[in-house]
């Protein structure tokens, strides 16, 4: 384990770099985005705070859910609090530094837990409470053209706190942390 809560109490989103040696984390008690290295890939023992930050106040104060596009140009941010997804640019991949506001998709089904998306930038599951919800993207990887695909399944009978979703391209499976029962 390590502890992040000198940067953030309230983590709510999370996402490794695909070597396992870049560790980014966004919560809701700052509001921001923190930078961390991993000196063993994947062993979060040895990770170390990069004093990189970016607030994110100027979109959102509830940061939940974290993603980024597969060439680490882009990253997606769900907002706990209101029915939107923020997109940002990094001119250099992964480095939180060269984070810049791009765009805001609003006016999405319900307020937002977490999100994933395939990875050519053209489907989308969010997660709300117990229900997760599926968008298409018709231009990959730019939340403008993101539309509800009028599908959508309800998973109260087993989570009642989404907190976590996650699923492969083969679109087989879907795996969901439940915030309410540690599940």
């Amino acid at each position: 384990s390590f502890y992040i809560g000198s940067q953030e109490a309230n983590p709510r989103g999370l996402h490794f770099k695909s070597d396992g040696t870049k560790m980014y984390v966004c919560g809701n008690t700052s509001g921001s985005i923190f930078q961390y290295s991993l000196s063993t890939a994947w062993d979060v023992s040895t990770a170390s705070y990069d004093s990189v930050s970016q607030t994110l106040s100027s979109q959102t104060s509830s940061p939940y859910g974290l993603f980024f596009k597969t060439d680490r140009t882009k990253m997606f941010l769900g907002d706990g609090a209101a029915s939107a997804i923020y997109e940002y640019t990094l001119s250099t991949a992964w480095d939180l530094s060269t984070l810049s506001y791009s765009q805001t998709k609003s006016s999405l089904q319900t307020s937002i837990q977490n999100l994933w998306i395939k990875s050519d930038g053209t489907l989308a599951y969010v997660a709300a409470s117990s229900t997760v919800y599926q968008y298409s993207m018709s231009t990959a990887w730019d939340i403008s053209t993101l539309l509800y695909d009028s599908v959508s399944t309800n998973i109260g009978s087993e989570i009642a706190a989404a907190a976590g979703i996650w699923a492969g391209d083969s679109g087989g499976k879907l795996y969901i942390v439940n915030g309410s029962n540690d599940d």
